[in-house]
């Protein structure tokens, strides 16, 4: 007697053969992970002071830093490992996606957000600078749904705006918003 698996008709067929490994993915992953690494080991020390007298390390000013930058490097990692020990690219994933197409727009739109979270949010408030960068950057990374854009453009740096401003209680540029916030 053999065994026979039955799948009913209306079950998502397998994904297609893997056409091949991603070795962007697998660079991608690591240069991450790396960039995670050399950033916690020496922009966050650099940049953020630490008082002497914190005795608790979540109530350290360069503790949120260090955890987002952890899960960043985390991440970086489960991307790579994905990439080398997983199933593969399925042949219809990709076809006709080259990321790397308008890499010099890419990096021009990118200095420009660099730009503009320097010198806008003492002017303008952060949040304003957070939703038209976040804005910008889904566009660049082709949504073109324009309720979703909408919708992620501006709930993404609410929420991000409202934790930090509420609950971890870090002061955030406000610009013009502060007169209407602080009401």
């Amino acid at each position: 007697m053999t065994d026979t698996v039955h799948t009913p008709p209306d079950t998502p067929a397998l994904p297609a053969a893997v056409a091949r490994r991603s070795m962007r993915d697998v660079a991608f992953g690591l240069l991450t992970a790396a960039a995670a690494a050399l950033f916690a080991a020496f922009v966050i020390p650099a940049f953020i002071s630490v008082p002497g007298n914190v005795k608790a390390a979540p109530l350290s000013p360069a503790f949120l830093p260090y955890v987002l930058t952890g899960l960043i490097g985390l991440l970086g990692l489960v991307c790579a490992a994905q990439a080398m020990f997983g199933r593969g690219v399925p042949k219809e994933d990709g076809e006709g996606f080259d990321p790397a197409r308008h890499w010099p727009l890419s990096a021009l739109l990118l200095a420009a957000v660099f730009a503009a979270f320097w010198w806008l949010p003492e002017r303008v408030g952060m949040l304003p600078v957070a939703v038209g960068t976040m804005a910008a950057m889904l566009l660049a990374g082709g949504e073109r749904n324009v309720l979703r854009l909408v919708l992620v453009a501006v709930a993404v740096p609410v929420l991000i705006w409202l934790f930090f401003t509420k609950v971890a209680m870090v002061p955030l540029p406000e610009g013009p918003l502060e007169a209407l916030v602080a009401s």
